[in-house]
């Protein structure tokens, strides 16, 4: 009569103990999945300044860094800076043809 309560009790504890167990490998799991982006220092920033202000260069390292899967917060930065490095360059192709426009019409006038 006894041995019932004392079985239940016993698979009770097991299955707490398994689930408990599972809950944590489930959640370890999804922190190891998660990237963790490491922060760029004050060093690291200004480097990453320095070599985008060569032109060739920089450009060639941003492209490198907007396909680079290690650092997040750099791929994000640089994916950033060539959608807008696009946008200024459309800007000034449509600035600079409006500009040649006019001086020819006047030249031809």
């Amino acid at each position: 009569m006894i041995i019932v309560p004392v079985s239940f009790l016993i698979l009770s504890i097991a299955l707490m103990s398994s689930k408990s167990n599972t809950n944590v490998r489930t959640i370890e799991e999804k922190l190891s999945s998660y990237d963790v982006a490491e922060n760029l220092s004050i060093g690291d920033w200004l480097v990453n300044f320095l070599i985008t202000i060569i032109s060739l260069v920089g450009i060639i390292f941003i492209i490198v860094w907007a396909n680079d899967d290690k650092n997040k917060i750099r791929k994000n930065w640089a994916v950033a800076y060539l959608i807008w490095t696009g946008i200024i360059f459309v800007i000034s192709i449509f600035f600079y043809a409006t500009i040649f426009a006019t001086l020819m019409e006047r030249f031809q006038n």
